[in-house]
């Protein structure tokens, strides 16, 4: 059998430690398990490579038990065929597909010189934070925490380009954002601005970073039954014309699939300003408190113009307390919280839309992505 060197690397990044796990293979190891047939306790599987098997990955990473090796010291597992997990819905099958991409890979030369074969090693990147506080006012982000944050942009105005919205990138193709933003109806410097760029992989969004890549909008789809004039629906996603290369800074979120469950506290994250304040284009994240249907109604009622039929179930609302909330430049941007089924993930559980007075103390209004799980699903992988 060939050898494998594990090390483990320590790291300091800002307020939290991130550990980093090496595995390393010569490419030919194993080659006669791999592909072999295998068996679960319920279910037939193939002979894979943990990191060509998803949900083998997450529960390693997780320290989930069910974890059945063909060859443990090869890292060989059984694999479960993706016919099995009847269960998940198409967007939790992508979630789990795409968590490959919190692993670095890197060939090494073998240490045995006479050896041909070269060493693949698999660096864990992930950079999430395992802090749990609320940052009152906000904080910068840290690199690779929030890979699936995408700024909208209209480059066709002079000399400058115009970033107006936010958005996640959840697919090879596709950004998730405000139906406001793609039907913006604005004007700056008397040119109408809409969708035409998505900047990926961003921490400051005034300079290009190495991480940084930038794709062209194709078309925006907005949600059938949104109209401009209120903000019931207001959710939309925008095509991209290319595919979207994923790696360690740039990996989509997953979307939350319970449309029971309203999150005590939520991840609001952007790079928009407050008032009378400015974060020099750093990105910033800050902690939301749920505000009830009954307290958030004293703020948004139907009489209100764009509220005619008062809150409903699909819009989320979050904030209330004064110095904590979004404000604009944020719009069409993620609330989400940790995932705890995937590990370094986030869950989308809703899109910035609306608020009044920024920072004063009164809610924002949220659209709440569950509520739209099947025009979406459909609208992205079909």
């Amino acid at each position: 059998m060939p050898s494998i060197k594990r090390n483990f690397l320590c790291s300091l990044n800002k307020s939290f430690v991130l550990l980093v796990y090496c595995c390393s293979i010569r490419t030919s190891a194993s080659n006669s398990e791999k592909s072999q047939k295998c068996k679960l306790s319920e279910n037939d599987g193939i002979c894979k490579s943990i990191y060509e098997c998803p949900k083998s990955l997450n529960d390693w990473k997780q320290n989930v038990s069910s974890v059945v090796y063909c060859s443990e010291e090869d890292q060989i597992v059984c694999c479960e065929n993706e016919q099995s997990q009847t269960t998940l819905r198409k967007s939790e099958k992508k979630c789990l597909e795409y968590l490959k991409y919190t692993f670095e890979q890197t060939q090494n030369l073998p240490e045995d010189p006479e050896e041909d074969d070269l060493e693949i090693s698999f660096l864990d990147r992930c950079g999430i934070s395992a802090q749990q506080y609320s940052i009152v006012g906000g904080e910068d982000a840290s690199l690779r925490e929030y890979p699936h944050m995408a700024a909208i942009g209209d480059n066709t105005l002079e000399n400058f380009i115009h970033w107006f919205c936010a958005g996640s990138i959840i697919s090879e193709y596709f950004v998730i954002t405000a139906a406001h933003c793609i039907f913006t109806n604005k004007q700056v410097n008397g040119n109408m601005i809409s969708p035409k760029i998505v900047k990926l992989g961003a921490l400051n969004v005034d300079i290009q970073e190495s991480t940084v890549e930038i794709y062209q909008v194709e078309k925006g789809i907005i949600y059938p039954d949104y109209r401009s004039q209120f903000v019931y629906n207001d959710i939309g996603l925008l095509k991209l014309r290319t595919k979207v290369q994923f790696n360690i800074n740039i990996r989509p979120i997953c979307l939350a699939v319970d449309k029971h469950q309203n999150h005590d506290q939520v991840w609001a994250i952007g790079w928009g300003s407050y008032k009378n304040a400015s974060y020099e284009g750093i990105l910033q994240k800050l902690q939301l408190p749920l505000v009830s249907t009954k307290e958030c109604s004293k703020t948004y009622n139907a009489k209100r113009k764009r509220l005619p039929e008062g809150l409903k179930d699909s819009i989320l609302c979050y904030g209330a307390v004064r110095g904590i909330d979004t404000c604009p430049g944020a719009s069409g941007g993620p609330i989400q919280v940790v995932n705890s089924d995937i590990y370094c993930s986030y869950s989308l559980v809703g899109v910035t839309s609306a608020g009044v007075r920024c920072t004063e103390g009164y809610p924002g209004l949220f659209t709440k992505v569950s509520e739209y799980l099947d025009w979406i699903e459909t609208t992205v992988w079909g």
